[in-house]
């Protein structure tokens, strides 16, 4: 049998008296006891459990609370005397026989990410509830699009250490279409990539990129302020691109047990525009920390064109592509024709949609049919 004993404790200062009161409760085998006969039979057996000095047994209601590591908290009783000055203590009181199970603790603000070359197996419990999805100001997705293109416009230098000279680099643009499905996924607020296929088609393009990034993020910040978006990005982002140090441009692969799919994706030099989502997990993201208030950031790419064994840019001398004709401070950039223009260039366009080359997804001849019969695929 198990007695335990709660109790709650207030001290009032009235002018230079200084009056206390103690009230108790008394518990067994986890119920509360409020017969006064029971209690005293209790305490006759337990006098150790009396309260020294006084055979008061009266009761208040204590005001209880649960912390977020499981822990109950006892706040301090209101007085019903008028006071000048209350000065009140908080007790942790741990409940009787509770095993709570943790993940390992994590320090704050520790960021994480995951490339597409390795994912993060499913929980059968399926990802936790999210806070929301964040909407990004314009000042926010300017902050993004420029981070990227500094990244990029280093590696156009040759700038990066270990790393060649990108002789075509691309100038990202940024796509709230892009952007939009992005936070869709986020809002699931589960570690781990899309399916295949899930983007296949959008805005006419096959292949579509996308990088994550997980962080913890204390319930003090306001997560939708400016500079707490920026600061997510912001070490989001620089996670990414400090995989260039584990990346062998020469033989295109990654250093043993490292990863550096997140720096390839951000660094391919076709890609043309760029568009991200943030949402805020209160109770976890599924495959980092659960219970733990996160940050899930999905950022996707087109064209990703991030492709296993294949160098994520050119390095020999070469012009830029004509849907970004101008040269500017080592990028390309400009609003040339794009590729993807509603006129046939073969004749055999019809025949070849026939023949089922016009499909977006898993279709070595796309780039080509969206190169050559534009109009009869239907992609602009």
């Amino acid at each position: 049998m198990n007695l335990i004993f709660l109790f709650s404790f207030s001290t009032v200062l009235l002018s230079t008296n200084a009056i206390s009161s103690v009230s108790y409760q008394y518990f067994l085998n986890g119920e509360r006891v409020t017969d006064q006969e029971k209690i005293e039979q209790l305490l006759e057996k337990y006098p150790h459990l009396r309260p020294s000095g006084s055979k008061n047994t009266s009761f208040q209601r204590p005001l209880m609370t649960s912390s977020s590591d499981g822990k109950s908290v006892q706040e301090s009783l209101a007085s019903t005397t008028p006071a000048k000055k209350v000065i009140s203590s908080k007790l942790k009181i741990r409940p009787p026989k509770r095993v709570l199970i943790r993940p390992p603790a994590k320090p704050e603000n520790e960021t994480t990410v995951q490339n597409l070359q390795k994912l993060v197996a499913s929980s059968s419990t399926g990802p936790p509830a999210s806070e929301g999805v964040l909407s990004l100001p314009n000042t926010v997705k300017e902050f993004i699009t420029e981070q990227h293109n500094s990244f990029r416009k280093q590696v156009a230098k040759g700038l990066v250490p270990g790393q060649p000279r990108a002789s075509a680099m691309n100038e990202l643009i940024w796509s709230d279409a892009i952007a939009e499905n992005a936070s869709k996924w986020a809002a699931g607020c589960a570690f781990e990539h899309t399916p295949s296929g899930y983007y296949c088609g959008m805005l006419g393009f096959s292949s579509v990129g996308e990088n994550l990034a997980v962080s913890t993020v204390s319930p003090r910040v306001d997560s939708s302020s400016e500079e707490a978006l920026k600061d997510a990005f912001r070490r989001a982002l620089n996670g990414f691109f400090i995989e260039h140090k584990d990346f062998r441009h020469s033989d295109r692969y990654c250093n043993p047990g490292k990863k550096c799919g997140h720096y390839t994706q951000m660094v391919v030099d076709s890609t043309l525009m760029v568009g991200c989502g943030i949402a805020v997990c209160n109770n976890g993201i599924q495959g980092f920390i659960p219970g733990r208030r996160s940050h899930l950031i999905v950022c996707n790419y087109i064209p990703g064109n991030n492709i296993k064994n294949r160098p994520p840019y050119e390095t020999k001398p070469k012009n830029c592509p004509s849907n970004r004709p101008h040269r500017k401070d080592d990028l390309c950039t400009g609003h040339g024709p794009n590729y993807q223009t509603c006129e046939d260039s073969r004749k055999s366009c019809k025949t070849w949609k026939e023949e089922g080359k016009c499909d977006l997804c898993n279709n070595p001849f796309q780039k080509f049919m969206s190169e050559n019969c534009a109009q009869t695929c239907g992609y602009c």
